[in-house]
């Protein structure tokens, strides 16, 4: 029977002309324990509308897929499986130009389902010369049929990780990852459709928790050109906080490294203190879930990782570690990998499945292929179980949680698939119990950075900055931000442009971290005497107190000659004036050259330069010129006095002979 439910004309999909789109919402039920009815609710995307009635047509394999490998082809669309046509009906109605949404029932009789297993259903319908189809898989598990059996235990782990999106100065790159921790963003409704889920183990990134609480505490979001766009955002992220710790209430919590950081790409190129500080910066989520001391565990992002990692996760006391069935292969299956890997030393680490996370993964995405992921997930569960069901094994699922297309629905309609009796959901203690093992792929294969090599220059670039800066700011609330920042820069969550955005940011932020001390004064200076002081002001705009020293040079250095201040403490947001006591020797122009340094002498920031003139040898050429002339005075009266005694001496002489 088939029902028209609706003919409604919207925008039409990306088709050729007069084409259509084919696609499933749901199919109910989503498995069988008994031959009963199964109703396909569908959805035709039609570019135009058409005259002729759309017809349906099911064809169904003849019997129970063979594998894991059946699956994989017929969801890569390259399904060859043998099938045969169940049942052809018609509508009965042309086909409008929009949206098409009717049901199609398939009664017990139609279904040919004889084995448990999983079966293939492929759906057409035609109107007049235009088709479109897509495939189904129907699990179908009579335990009456099975007798006893031991369900698949399967450990969803599920990760919560924002991608970066907080700078050094607390702000944020843009809009979108604020909105992120709403109910409708990807963060929020990973959270609020697993709330209260017992049967998930959570990975949670220390990152998007601390960069929540600054949301909720209010601050800045940056535009495009990093400017600042205020308003108050608090309120979904306070929100999403209690929501996190209300959801993880009964169920196990293990840390992500900081920003979900690539520890084996740290490692791996020299940069040991980031990689530490990534796996220990867990206390914002012992606070914000106000829980113990919570356990940590780091991800192979390309697998596995390299020896010098392992090596160094051995000295760290991690409690889990996360591998990928990529690179450690099952050694008694002929499609299932293992869950647990255990190493020569004892010790054991989980292996994810990347098959069935791939289906896990493709059933959250708001799409319209979700429905059919999430019939290939429960289907390729079922599938493993029977390839072994009285051998109890571990099957470990991560999917990607990061995905901006996330809803609340996907989520909570693929959770609620996998209630389904062939898998039992257990926690990593359960999981790390098994006793089977999986071997290393390819041993000599080196494992690549889950990252961007420019990345990694980008952080080995604020490395060096940081370090000409330990004397200034090492050990402050500052340096800690700038280190933050460069783990965020190694995140394995980046997708494309948003490292040039958190790179481009960070690098904005060191450079107003240099420019933020620095010395205000310039201009010139008179000396009233050869010695005498140099007065200057230095302001420091950061949020933490700064001790400086100030370097000074003087030009040229035979006549300029400054003293040693020693070292100065600025308060933060302060500025403070000091005098540096100079002696400057002759009457030309002479300079004053000062920069910063920290108190180990490493300079930093622009160079200023004072002129410096003197006004004391223009006094003491006056008191010369004056003196001179006095003198000259004194020997112009002594010489006139001079000639006047001289003629008077004459005139004596000249009476005296006339006598």
């Amino acid at each position: 029977m088939v029902a028209l439910l609706m003919l409604v004309g919207l925008m039409p999909t990306a088709q050729a002309a007069g084409g259509f789109d084919l696609t499933l919402d749901r199919l109910e039920p989503q498995w069988l324990d008994q031959p009963s009815a199964v109703t396909l609710s569908m959805t035709i995307n039609a570019s135009t509308a058409s005259t002729d009635a759309v017809s349906l047509s099911v064809r169904q394999s003849e019997k129970p897929l063979a594998g894991r490998s059946d699956i994989a082809s017929v969801m890569s669309g390259a399904s060859k499986i043998p099938s045969i046509t169940i049942k052809s009906a018609s509508t009965g109605i042309p086909l409008s130009e929009g949206a098409n949404v009717f049901d199609l029932t398939l009664s017990p009789d139609e279904l040919k389902l004889t084995d448990n297993g999983v079966y293939l259903l492929h759906v057409t319908a035609r109107a007049g010369a235009t088709k479109s189809s897509f495939d189904v898989l129907l699990p179908y598990f009579n335990t009456r049929n099975i007798g006893s059996f031991e369900p698949l235990k399967v450990l969803p782990l599920w990760t919560v990780a924002a991608r970066p999106s907080l700078t050094v100065r607390n702000q944020y790159l843009n809009q979108q990852w604020v909105d992120a921790f709403g109910d409708t963003g990807s963060v929020g409704a990973v959270v609020k459709a697993a709330a209260g889920r017992s049967d998930l183990t959570w990975l949670i990134d220390p990152d998007t928790v601390w960069t929540a609480e600054r949301i909720a505490g209010g601050g800045e979001v940056l535009g495009r050109n990093l400017e600042v766009i205020t308003g108050d955002q608090s309120t979904a992220a306070a929100n999403w906080l209690e929501a996190l710790k209300f959801a993880t209430g009964e169920s196990n919590v293990y840390a992500l490294p900081y920003a979900n950081a690539d520890v084996n790409a740290l490692i791996n190129n020299g940069l040991v203190e980031l990689a530490t500080a990534a796996v220990t910066h867990t206390q914002v989520l012992t606070d914000t879930l106000q829980r113990p001391q919570i356990a940590r565990a780091a991800i192979a992002h390309r697998g596995d990782f390299s020896y010098n990692t392992w090596k160094w996760l051995n000295d760290q006391g991690l409690y889990m570690t996360i591998l990928s069935d990529a690179k450690y292969a099952s050694t008694t299956s002929a499609y299932t990998t293992n869950g647990v890997a255990v190493f020569a030393n004892g010790r054991k680490s989980l292996v994810v499945d990347t098959q069935a996370t791939r289906q896990f993964t493709g059933a959250l995405a708001a799409n319209t292929r979700s429905p059919l992921r999430r019939q290939a997930l429960i289907s390729d569960l079922l599938v493993t179980m029977l390839e072994r069901p009285n051998d109890p094994r571990v099957m470990v699922l991560r999917p990607d949680t990061t995905a901006t297309n996330i809803t609340y629905n996907t989520v909570a309609d693929t959770l609620d698939a996998l209630s389904v009796p062939w898998i039992s959901s257990v926690t990593v203690t359960d999981a790390l119990k098994d006793v089977t093992t999986s071997d290393r792929k390819n041993a000599r294969v080196r494992i690549g950075a889950a990252i961007r090599k420019t990345a990694l220059k980008d952080i080995k670039w604020v490395q060096r900055r940081r370090a000409s800066l330990e004397g200034l700011i090492g050990g402050t609330a500052v340096d800690a931000a700038i280190q933050d920042a460069q783990i965020r820069l190694a995140s394995a969550t980046y997708r494309g442009t948003e490292v040039r955005a958190m790179r481009l940011a960070t690098i904005n932020d060191l450079r107003n971290v240099i420019g933020s001390v620095e010395i205000m004064s310039s201009g010139a200076v008179m000396f009233p005497r050869e010695e005498a002081v140099v007065p200057i002001t230095i302001r420091n705009d950061l949020p933490v107190e700064v001790t400086v020293r100030v370097i000074a040079i003087g030009e040229p250095s035979v006549r300029v000659s400054p003293a040693d201040v020693g070292l100065i403490t600025i308060q933060p947001g302060k500025r403070k004036s000091i005098e540096i006591p100079t002696t400057l020797v002759g009457s030309d122009l002479a300079f004053l050259n000062l920069r910063l340094a920290d108190k180990d002498g490493q300079q930093f920031g622009a160079r200023t330069r004072i002129q410096l003139s003197s006004s004391a040898y223009a006094q003491a050429a006056s008191y010369v010129i004056g003196g001179a002339a006095l003198l000259l005075v004194v020997m112009i009266v002594v010489n006139a006095v001079r000639r006047v005694r001289g003629r008077k001496s004459s005139s004596d002489t000249t009476i005296s002979a006339n006598e």
